[in-house]
């Protein structure tokens, strides 16, 4: 184990801790998948090119406590992960279509795709564009559109606010908030964070084997994770 990996403790996740702060975050994601702002803004970005797709993302922001937040290409690409493993799990979710378009336009979005700066920024970048499309709130916009605009951004920040306790528990440096060299790889954190939900469901009504199980995968993933420290770069 690295230095920079000793400083991670993700078995919190399937601590007391834990199984309050990944309900939270999951509660996040699954209410961002359900908006109505994120297939009409996936779509939209389907009838764009890449220039503009990347134009519009760089005016994508979380507006927090009255002031723009970029909370970074590593937050929005652990988010963008999540969503398509969510999508990917389930056995009829319309959204898988919009995916599919998405990833042959832009090979770098498979949530298989090598962990480069390239497919990470690019995931980031589909966060970013979604969240311009909440910029414009004011009186000349359809009221309807304002509320889904504001509640769209409302629950960025509960996910932003998810995460970041969730790195709070479990990377222990002293340093506060992990660089981004310092992180694991953006999908190892996703499994954990879903593997970690399967543990505590399991101690709920699983049993012995099913509990068994699930911790087994989580803590193969945990070692996988301290294995990937370090070797995210990003700009």
């Amino acid at each position: 184990m690295s230095a920079q990996s000793s400083h991670w403790h993700f078995e919190k996740l399937v601590s007391k801790p834990g199984f309050y702060q990944v309900p939270a975050l999951l509660g996040s994601v699954h209410a961002i998948l359900t908006h109505p702002l994120f297939s009409s803004g996936l779509a939209d970005l389907l009838r764009v090119e890449r220039p503009e797709f990347k134009q519009q993302s760089n005016e994508g922001f979380v507006w927090q406590k009255r002031r723009h937040v970029d909370c970074g290409n590593v937050a929005y690409c652990v988010l963008f992960q999540m969503l398509s493993r969510i999508i990917e799990g389930k056995k009829r979710c319309e959204m898988r279509d919009v995916f599919d378009q998405l990833v042959l336009r832009y090979p770098s979005l498979n949530l298989r795709a090598e962990h480069t700066e390239r497919s990470m920024n690019l995931k980031g970048d589909v966060i970013e564009f979604l969240l311009a499309k909440c910029r414009e709130t004011g009186p000349m916009v359809d009221a309807d559109l304002i509320d889904r605009r504001i509640s769209f951004n409302r629950l960025l920040v509960q996910f932003a606010e998810s995460y970041e306790g969730i790195i709070k528990m479990m990377f222990h440096a002293g340093t506060g908030w992990p660089l981004t060299r310092e992180m694991p790889y953006p999908d190892l954190l996703v499994k954990l964070v879903l593997f970690a939900d399967n543990v505590s469901r399991a101690l709920a009504h699983g049993g012995d084997s099913r509990y068994s199980h699930a911790m087994k995968l989580f803590q193969d993933c945990a070692v996988a994770a301290h294995v990937s420290v370090g070797k995210v770069a990003m700009t």
